[in-house]
């Protein structure tokens, strides 16, 4: 009994934030560059990135995929008595709640959780903002992965046990979008929350990621691998970017100069206007605000024709599971 307390209130917390959180919108920083080192700053924005979507998708994996995991398989168990002391697909047994496998739940809800967060911090560019864009990213996550994954993956035998068939798809296709909203929330509330790291006061908002990490096990280890991975890759990335930046810099600085010694004015092209940049006009930056919009319009129709892609074959394994339960 207190297990389900626990989780209930877990979800509840959960609800409670996407009801009453105000929906706040993903803001990115100010730039971490304070003109020191670049290894540092590189480190310090992958930083800041894996502690905004990984504490955010593991909140929202622990009161969503987690804790009402627990409660939606405990129900389904309820709705069907007859079936008591049966083996699931897993080898769980139907009706028994115990610490140990709440716990697994538990952490596979925090591991589930920080993947969607992932996924999540790549396409919410092209996602509304607030609720809407959880909800948006919810229903994406519904349709194109329940056919392939659990728990609403079609050919899982424990849909001929537990039932009613409306009763999972109903349940657990809330839980989906309940959870892309409650992630929205939390990444959302987080970005405008976390600093970067530039004194040690700031590393008390980097605690909940390690904690994160410790309770998944080895797996922490990948993901900390991952990070320095990213550091690395990332590093690298800007030190080029850097010179080539630098090299395309000289070379109108040398034409500038050539262009001031022929004017009869070595050495001052900036005092005579000869050779010297000219200002961005609002007509020079208009392009690039086009392109941001061609750029945000194609990535919504990709995210519309995936979800029209998946709907066929995700009706298609909603009718298998509503057969399947009765």
């Amino acid at each position: 009994m207190m297990i389900m307390i626990a989780c209930g209130l877990l979800l509840a917390a959960g609800l409670a934030a996407v009801l009453f959180g105000g929906g706040e919108r993903f803001q990115l920083p100010s730039s971490a560059n304070d003109g020191g080192a670049l290894l540092p700053n590189v480190a310090r924005q992958v930083l800041w990135w894996a502690n905004v979507l990984l504490v955010g998708g593991g909140v929202a994996g622990v009161c969503m995929a987690g804790a009402d995991g627990r409660l939606v398989m405990r129900l389904l168990a309820a709705t069907s008595p007859e079936d008591d002391n049966r083996f699931t697909e897993n080898g769980s047994v139907i009706g028994e709640i115990s610490v140990g496998g709440t716990g697994f739940l538990l952490v596979q809800g925090i591991a589930i959780g920080m993947l969607t967060a992932l996924l999540y911090g790549m396409l919410r560019r092209w996602l509304p903002a607030g609720r809407a864009g959880g909800a948006v990213y919810g229903l994406l996550l519904l349709l194109a992965l329940s056919t392939v994954l659990d728990p609403l993956r079609p050919d899982n035998r424990d849909f001929q046990i537990v039932g009613p068939g409306w009763l999972s798809v109903a349940v657990f296709s809330a839980l989906a979008i309940g959870h892309g909203l409650l992630l929205a929330l939390a990444t959302g509330w987080l970005s405008r929350r976390v600093p970067f790291i530039g004194a040690v006061k700031d590393l008390r908002w980097y605690i909940p990621l390690a904690l994160f990490l410790v309770l998944l096990g080895p797996a922490g280890i990948i993901v900390v691998a991952g990070i320095i991975a990213a550091i690395g890759v990332l590093w690298a990335a800007a030190a080029v970017r850097r010179r080539l930046q630098s090299g395309e810099a000289d070379i109108p600085a040398a034409a500038d100069q050539r262009l001031a010694m022929a004017a009869g004015q070595p050495g001052h092209p900036a005092e005579t206007g000869m050779g010297a940049a000219p200002s961005p006009t609002a007509s020079q930056s208009q392009p690039s605000g086009a392109r941001d919009r061609q750029v945000m319009l194609a990535g919504r129709i990709v995210l519309l024709g995936l979800g029209i892609a998946c709907l066929p074959g995700f009706i298609a394994s909603m009718a298998s599971i509503l057969a399947a339960g009765g």
